[in-house]
């Protein structure tokens, strides 16, 4: 609350004197001067009542009182004259300054609007601008002078402005900031802008206008719709995939069966009659068919991994690597294999099939690949990280050679002779197909004839699916 003092503060500090003073006016001067008069003239009369004067005595004194009336309450109005014009000079004063910082201030902030890519402006609660940034004048193709108190039916066609002004005065009304992307027309083009809207308050409750910012995100919006066409392509191609994947594990076998069924049938019948190159064609035919049929197998199996039937869920680790090595039960009897699985594995996201088979598999390479010369020691532990489960699959195998840690990982690879080392080469491959189905990511680190440590990750939190559709402008957003 003000109090007497700081309404007086201009008086007082004209005076400099410690004083109380007030603020002259017109008025105020003219009432003091009738006062001081009628006070004058009351007294002066009284005095010469009372004083026994010859006339040519009261005419003299009567002109001195009227001088030295004028002598006193010239001092007393100048006195107030000099207040009054230091007073008002003061408030010009102040005024000028206030106007100044405002004037900074304004040039500041819209400095800093045109130093920004974004399009900025403001409007009061007609619709009209008071504000524009550079890049909102540029995309309007006018000059500031053509935006600057004119509403939008002054800049677009009259149904835009009609859709503009209805978006605007349901801010005001809501009185809360909204973000929508719309589609507007420039000098340049249609561009796809991210827009937010909100309103501008005083000080009081109703809004006296509302902000706008619009972002140009055309180039974000053909990348994104560009991404969702070519992720539409790919789930085309992995359906077409996979009904390659059905044909292939009816229809290619067999024409395989019959193969291997007719070279059965020859060797049976005149097997007797055949020579020894005769019979060790027969076998490699056989063989051959055999070994086809099997790559056939694998193949759909790798195109059915990574497959996402149902959302993830949390899986139990300890138990799928339990599952994993009973599965393996018997070929870790025969190898007179070591074990050493962590106790503390966590639970993680993910589908649990495809994590028992990727444990499965990185074990069964373990104890496939096994030195000759000792029992194979696998070991399975885990550690957090940020955001993520590091599992690693450990053994003292025969190791992997430091140029071909990437080339395992491919379809169809293999590093050594069937003869020494059975398989097609695709059990990595559906490895590295699940680790990416969930996320996380898979290497090795290997020491040849020290053995081999294959590491992957999963996110502790389960990957969001890839969300569809393309942009579309709402109703009345083009403009």
């Amino acid at each position: 609350m003000a109090t007497p003092d700081d309404a007086t503060a201009p008086a007082a500090a004209l005076a400099n004197t410690g004083r109380r003073s007030f603020r002259p006016g017109p008025g105020r001067i003219a009432g003091i001067y009738a006062l001081l008069a009628s006070a004058w003239i009351l007294a002066s009369d009284r005095l010469v009542a009372r004083l026994d004067l010859s006339p040519i005595d009261t005419t003299r004194l009567a002109t001195a009182k009227g001088w030295l009336f004028v002598a006193v309450t010239t001092a007393i109005l100048y006195r107030l004259m000099k207040a009054m014009v230091r007073d008002i000079t003061r408030m010009h004063a102040e005024i000028a300054r206030e106007q100044g910082e405002k004037l900074r201030t304004a040039n500041l902030l819209q400095a800093i609007a045109d130093g920004s890519t974004d399009a900025i402006y403001a409007k009061d609660s007609a619709g009209r601008y008071l504000l524009c940034n550079r890049e909102a004048v540029r995309l309007a193709g006018k000059e500031a002078g053509e935006i600057i108190g004119r509403d939008d039916r002054a800049l677009f066609p009259a149904e835009t402005a009609a859709a503009v002004m209805a978006d605007d005065r349901a801010v005001l009304e809501r009185g809360a900031v909204v973000t929508f992307e719309e589609a507007v027309a420039t000098p340049y083009g249609i561009r796809i802008m991210l827009t937010t809207k909100g309103p501008i308050h005083d000080g009081g409750r109703r809004p006296v206008g509302l902000f706008g910012v619009s972002r140009d995100i055309t180039e974000r919006a053909a990348a994104t719709n560009a991404l969702r066409e070519r992720n539409a392509q790919l789930a085309q191609s992995n359906a077409d995939l996979e009904q390659f994947a059905y044909v292939a594990s009816h229809d290619l076998r067999e024409p395989l069966r019959m193969v291997s069924a007719y070279v059965g049938l020859l060797e049976r019948r005149y097997g007797p009659s055949l020579d020894a190159p005769a019979l060790e064609y027969i076998a490699f035919a056989r063989e051959g068919a055999q070994r086809l049929d099997r790559m056939v197998l694998d193949l759909l199996d790798f195109s059915r991994a990574g497959k996402r039937a149902e959302p993830f869920a949390p899986v139990d680790l300890g138990e799928v690597v339990r599952t994993a090595c009973a599965n393996l039960a018997a070929a870790v009897a025969e190898a007179g294999a070591t074990l050493d699985i962590a106790a503390d594995l966590p639970a993680v996201m993910g589908s649990r099939g495809d994590l028992v088979r990727l444990i499965q598999n990185l074990i069964g390479n373990a104890l496939k690949y096994h030195a000759p010369d000792r029992p194979p020691r696998i070991g399975v532990t885990c550690s957090s990280a940020a955001g993520e489960w590091r599992i690693a699959v450990s053994d003292n195998g025969i190791g992997i050679e430091p140029q071909y840690f990437t080339k395992i990982f491919a379809i169809f690879q293999r590093l050594h002779t069937r003869d020494r080392y059975d398989g097609t080469g695709i059990g990595l491959a559906i490895c590295r197909r699940i680790v990416h189905y969930h996320g996380g990511r898979i290497w090795v680190e290997s020491t040849p004839g020290t053995g081999s440590t294959f590491h992957f990750t999963l996110p502790k939190e389960a990957p969001a699916p890839e969300s569809g559709g393309t942009w579309a402008a709402r109703p009345g957003a083009t403009r």
